[in-house]
Order: C-alpha cells, then structure tokens, then sequence
C-alpha cells in the first residue's frame, strides 16, 4: 500500500474520504530497527508533514494506551513476540485515524483478554468516529459479539452477506463449517456460540 502514485479522489457513499484508508496484516513480519514508539510515530507521520506536532505524539500515547501496550515503546520491534507485534501493527493503523481501516485476522496471535480488549476497542472506535472496519475473523463468536454485518466466503465464493446475527446461524454452521452448533445468549445477553460437534 502507498508504493504506487495514485490520482483522483476516493468516494463511499457519494462523500469523499478525505483520511487514509489504513491496512494491518495478519503478520507485518516488521523487523526493523525501531523501536514500537518510533514505529507508531512513523505510521502516523505518513502522508503528512515531516514536522512531528504535539498532536502526533499525543495520538501515538492514545494509540499505546488504549491497546494497553505503553510499557512496550522503548523495545525494538525485532525482539517481540508474535502477539506483540500485532498489537504494534494495531496501534499503527489505528494512530493514522483513517475513515476506513482493514484488519486481516486482528486477533489470531492474541491472548484470549488481548482479543477481547482489541475487538472492545475497535467496536467502540467504529460507533465513535463512524469508522468502517473491515475484518477478517476466523472466531465467528467474536463476529456474533462485536460485529454489525458479516460475509461468509467458502472456497473464495460469497455464501452469505448481511447483519450478523441472520448471516451466523445454525444452518449456515452445519453447511459450511460441517459443525453443529447453536447460538444462545450469555448471562449478559450478548449472542455466544456453541459447537457440540464436528461432522
């Protein structure tokens, strides 16, 4: 991304998107001379003066923060674990504030709180900025919980498309992930996925 000059202007819904439309693979396999500070820091300087502003290095603390990795800004990137260097990659999305972010499987180096607080995150982020998050997730319990919308693909083919909770279903388990399986709330309320077993 970026590597090639583009021309004209990017619009969604008939608006323009004036702010970057930002990508965080499923493993950057970064292994840079930085360490995680300067490596946000850079994530955000992209596409915008050289000058760093208070701004920035305020946005980059945020980033940190609310990923809970602060006390990771001084370590170089190459001596992280695998989980760590997604959480960085997280963070460098998020800093450059983009109206569109994609996250290709967010979660699948993480701790099951690190999921959990990375997925809160980025829910609330999307209802706050109006933010469109575009995410691959192998945990369908995770989409059931923190998603708006869901697309099921088998063998690259679109099998289902809408919100969430009619996308997700029993029948739809059963066809394409051979499992039966059913989904009821949990003591909160929120829709949790059961699967008895493989067929």
């Amino acid at each position: 991304m970026g590597l090639l000059k583009g021309e004209g202007e990017v619009i969604i819904s008939g608006t323009s998107v004036e702010r970057p439309v930002a990508y965080m693979p499923q493993d950057t396999g970064a292994r840079a001379v930085l360490t995680v500070y300067e490596s946000v820091l850079l994530a955000r300087m992209q596409g915008r003066s050289l000058k760093v502003q208070p701004e920035d290095l305020a946005q980059v603390d945020r980033a940190l923060a609310e990923l809970s990795i602060t006390s990771l800004g001084e370590r170089d990137l190459g001596n992280l674990s695998g989980g760590q260097r997604q959480l960085v990659s997280a963070a460098q999305a998020l800093v450059q504030e983009p109206e569109i972010l994609m996250l290709d499987e967010p979660t699948s180096a993480l701790d099951l709180n690190r999921q959990i607080n990375l997925l809160s995150v980025l829910r609330r982020l999307a209802d706050e900025r109006n933010m469109l998050i575009l995410v691959a997730l192998h945990d369908l319990g995770h989409a059931l919980r923190f998603t708006d919308a869901s697309m099921v693909l088998e063998n690259g083919h679109l099998i289902a498309c809408g919100p969430t909770e009619d996308v997700i279903t029993p029948a739809l388990l059963h066809q394409v992930y051979k499992v039966t399986a059913r989904i009821e709330p949990c003591s909160k309320g929120r829709p949790q996925l059961i699967v008895e077993e493989a067929i």
